[in-house]
């Protein structure tokens, strides 16, 4: 009973509050009938490829000069020439297992770990075990001299490090809904401030503390999963609700949360969680242009492109798929109607806003066989992918995909 208490006074609490904070964000209105394709040549001139030899790709970060791709095979960040695609240097941080004191933990998804307008310098989270414990820590790696820079200690896992600043995030407490916090650190870590949001949010027990943070230029945005809003947050003021979800009926209420079990089990192999009836939010991914979002419901994946200038939202069925470990991987998104290649959805949005994806080069190539160059907006760039496809040196292995966009009209 007491517990039914609190969720319902918390339910008034964050309402009040969404009156107040909220009513100025634009509305993504995912209750009202929306376009179910989208056609890559609405958003995009074409596709630019990047054929890289990276075993086992788990990460990637395309900036202005180089391609970062993180190697779970040896434990190794390389970098890439993006003029001519060429290997620049492979930087080793030790074997995985019996190798030096820390092991970056590069492999997570973030678009947070090359400082605003520092290219070459890498924030590396790290965790180091001494005996029986273990530390977590952040440093400066500079990728052309593999030189360390300042290292700052973290009391415990939930830190990390955007930009000059370090930020904890403190969701809800698992089963037990409470409101969602940012603390922001300065490199001494002496607390600067605390951001308490609008939401109650429930933490999904798969999702990183990373992935709800974007980097987009000088500007960071948050959002959580579950959470209706998202944010533009900073040190120096308040959070902004920039964008705010409608779901009308099929909003999650938390009661439900804890009975539909999500908190405690993985819920894309979960019986009850396949036939809850309400829109689960995902993080979402911010370009200058476009919000790229998703949610669950029963048992599927729907992604959402929202288009800014327009004010326009797409609601396209995915599949999943499932990799080695289990985790969920999104296949559809934007019909690719430019060169027969696979259809488009980002894996990340670097922090100058490029939208950029990775396959595999057997996957692409399937695709590039089943399509009809003659059908494709672009003809030529069609048979140029096959012909590129074609004549891949044989270590070859991942193609990293960036987008062309269009010039978006003010």
């Amino acid at each position: 009973m007491k517990k039914q208490l609190f969720v319902w006074a918390s339910g008034i609490l964050m309402a009040a509050c969404s009156t107040t904070q909220e009513d100025s964000a634009i509305v993504i209105d995912l209750t009202a009938p929306t376009d179910t394709v989208c056609y890559l040549s609405e958003i995009a001139d074409s596709i630019v490829y990047y054929p890289l030899a990276v075993p086992y790709l788990v990460e990637a970060e395309v900036l202005g000069k180089y391609i970062y791709a993180y190697s779970r095979m040896d434990n190794s960040l390389r970098m890439f020439d993006r003029n001519n695609k060429q290997l620049v240097k492979n930087i080793s941080f030790g074997a995985l297992i019996g190798g030096p004191g820390y092991q970056p933990y590069f492999a997570i998804p973030a678009n947070t770990h090359f400082p605003f307008e520092k290219e070459e310098w890498f924030i590396c989270p790290r965790r180091e075990e001494k005996g029986n414990n273990v530390f977590y820590s952040s440093a400066i790696l500079n990728t052309l001299t593999e030189e360390w820079g300042e290292s700052i200690a973290f009391p415990d896992y939930g830190y990390a490090q955007i930009n000059d600043y370090v930020i904890k995030y403190r969701p809800g407490t698992i089963m037990i809904t409470k409101r969602d916090t940012i603390q922001w650190f300065n490199r001494d870590m002496k607390l600067i401030k605390e951001d308490v949001l609008d939401e109650l949010v429930l933490d999904y027990p798969y999702v990183g503390l990373y992935e709800k943070f974007n980097v987009l230029k000088d500007k960071v945005y948050y959002h959580a999963p579950t959470s209706h809003v998202i944010y533009e947050v900073s040190p120096e003021q308040d959070p902004i609700p920039l964008y705010r979800f409608e779901l009308g009926s099929h909003r999650s209420r938390f009661k439900e949360f804890a009975d539909y079990e999500l908190t405690t089990k993985m819920g894309y192999k979960n019986e009850k969680y396949n036939s809850s009836p309400y829109y689960l939010l995902r993080s979402s991914k911010i370009s200058e242009h476009y919000i790229w979002g998703a949610y669950n419901y029963k048992g599927k994946t729907i992604a959402v492109l929202f288009d800014k200038a327009n004010e326009r939202t797409y609601t396209l069925p995915t599949k999943n798929r499932f990799d080695r470990v289990d985790y969920p991987i999104v296949e559809g998104g934007l019909t690719n109607d430019l060169d027969g290649g696979l259809d488009f959805w980002p894996k990340r949005i670097s922090k100058n806003g490029e939208i950029f994806t990775w396959y595999t080069v057997e996957e692409l190539k399937a695709k590039v066989a089943q399509s009809h160059s003659g059908q494709m907006k672009n003809p030529d760039t069609a048979r140029r992918l096959k012909e590129m496809l074609d004549n891949l040196p044989e270590d070859v292995n991942v193609i990293v995909a960036v987008l062309k966009e269009k010039k978006v009209k003010n």
